[in-house]
């Protein structure tokens, strides 16, 4: 079970690993806490949140059918302010948990990848859920390079809502994927511009590893 805030964090962390999921004959839940409607669009046109919303939706239907998900639950919570739903969060995955039942649960750090405040906010409600039902968790990282280069992309932000204060902790488990399946699955995100201000050599380690603790 991958446990995400917004549409793209799935194709970002864990496209790769999911697919292979699915090749060695597993099954993959996902869910997504947001529509994303606060991640400004680059369309070239201006576009409202509730088009944004709906834009980013049927990426992530479009990218969960490619990955062959087996189930996909989207939630229509505050992008950019799920702290405000921390109690409605958590129900909604316990009850998807219950019945689920996964092996693995998938989720943020504290550091929350890139600092965003929903990302920490979802890791927390998704840690605490695997402990009360002793599922193990995963915890998403960032790639090496990311960490190094984290505070030169903290400075070309220019909107979203993140935390200053964020250690990055590293990764324990380094899988390697397909990358023509990480960047097709990534590309399914076309309201977004998926490689900005990341460098070269973080935008190879993305495309061919996914890295877990």
């Amino acid at each position: 079970m991958f446990i995400t805030a917004h549409p793209d964090d799935e194709s970002f962390l864990a496209a790769g690993t999911m697919y292979k999921n699915f090749l060695a004959g597993g099954k993959s839940a996902l869910i997504c806490a947001t529509y994303g409607e606060k991640g400004k669009a680059r369309l070239g046109k201006s576009v409202t949140s509730r088009q944004l919303a709906s834009m980013r939706k049927k990426e992530l239907e479009k990218v969960s059918q490619f990955l062959h998900v087996a189930n996909l639950f989207a939630f229509r919570l505050p992008d950019g302010n799920l702290t405000s739903k921390t109690m409605t969060l958590s129900a909604k995955i316990e009850k998807i948990i219950k019945k689920w039942k996964p092996d693995f649960i998938f989720s943020f750090g504290p550091d929350g990848v890139s600092g965003h405040m929903d990302h920490i906010c979802i890791g927390e409600v998704s840690k605490k859920l695997s402990k009360k039902f002793s599922i193990q968790f995963l915890m998403f990282s960032a790639t090496p390079t990311f960490i190094k280069e984290f505070e030169l992309a903290q400075k070309r932000r220019s909107f979203g809502v993140y935390s200053s204060k964020i250690v990055h902790s590293g990764h324990s488990l380094k899988v390697t994927i397909d990358p023509k399946v990480k960047h097709k699955a990534l590309s399914m995100h076309a309201s977004q511009q998926i490689f900005e201000h990341l460098t070269k050599k973080t935008i190879h380690e993305i495309l061919h590893y996914e890295y877990f603790r």
